[in-house]
């Protein structure tokens, strides 16, 4: 059983839902940050969010 499916009971549900849980509380963070970088320091880059086309 590969590692990330062990971690998770062999449930693969859980093992999808997991990387996906933990990247939404990682964007809250990183939203939170933003608001608390004053814009002079940031210098304008960290306006409103964008979302990114890759």
């Amino acid at each position: 059983m590969p590692g990330a499916a062990a971690a998770c009971g062999g449930d693969a549900r859980e093992t999808v839902k997991a990387p996906l849980v933990a990247n939404d509380f990682l964007e809250a963070q990183v939203d939170e940050l933003r608001g608390a970088v004053s814009s002079g320091y940031a210098r304008g880059r960290h306006g409103a969010r964008q979302d990114r086309q890759e």
